[in-house]
């Protein structure tokens, strides 16, 4: 017998309030968040989501010669290294990637362990947003990014004029955090780079 998740319940009925924001990568069979079937298909895709970990996986991609070239004519990097920089280049952006997606794994765990009633939207299931709560006002929506160049969605609010809120984490000219001014002062005052680099360890030791 499968058992209702709340969290993804949350997520459910934010989307039957807003059917126009949800989002999906699928081009047939589009679920409808208004139907019984298509509520049942969301919720498959979420728990997919929610149980695959962040884990190493290798470069699909083929490098341009011509960046090492660049690196040696221009930055005059030494030959003997430009094949490990290549690669190690590869490994930093994959990196990267999985360094977003233990961002908002920390957030989603911070917000469990205080009950503070952040859902993470997880299977990028709404547009343009990452976690949303539903309190007496309404509905708040977060969007969470890594770094302030990291590229944002033009989409600001959802139809009833719901803002998006949007934070990042770090500064990308000063490499400054920026933990202390997340739109939430309850859950934010839980947040910080040291607990995050913590639940980083913690994450792939399997203690959390």
């Amino acid at each position: 017998m499968t058992y209702p998740n709340p969290d993804i319940e949350i997520v459910i009925d934010f989307l039957s309030d807003f059917p126009e924001q949800f989002s999906t990568r699928k081009k047939k069979n589009r679920p409808d968040p208004l139907t019984s079937a298509g509520k049942a298909a969301i919720r498959q895709i979420m728990i997919e989501a929610k149980t695959k970990r962040v884990g190493r996986v290798e470069p699909k991609t083929i490098p341009d010669p011509a960046v090492s070239v660049i690196l040696d004519e221009l930055y005059l990097f030494p030959i003997e290294d430009l094949e490990r920089i290549k690669i190690e280049h590869q490994y930093s952006m994959l990196a990267e990637d999985a360094v977003g997606e233990l961002l908002e794994d920390y957030i989603e765990y911070a917000s469990n362990q205080i009950d503070a009633g952040w859902v993470r939207a997880h299977g990028d299931v709404i547009r343009s947003v990452d976690f949303v709560k539903r309190d007496i006002s309404g509905w708040r929506l977060i969007q969470i990014k890594n770094r302030d160049n990291s590229e944002n969605s033009s989409s600001q609010s959802v139809r009833d004029g719901t803002k998006i809120e949007k934070w990042f984490r770090t500064f990308s000219r000063t490499g400054r955090t920026n933990w202390h001014s997340f739109p939430d002062n309850d859950l934010g005052s839980h947040l910080s780079e040291e607990n995050f680099i913590k639940h980083i360890r913690q994450y792939f030791s399997g203690n959390c």
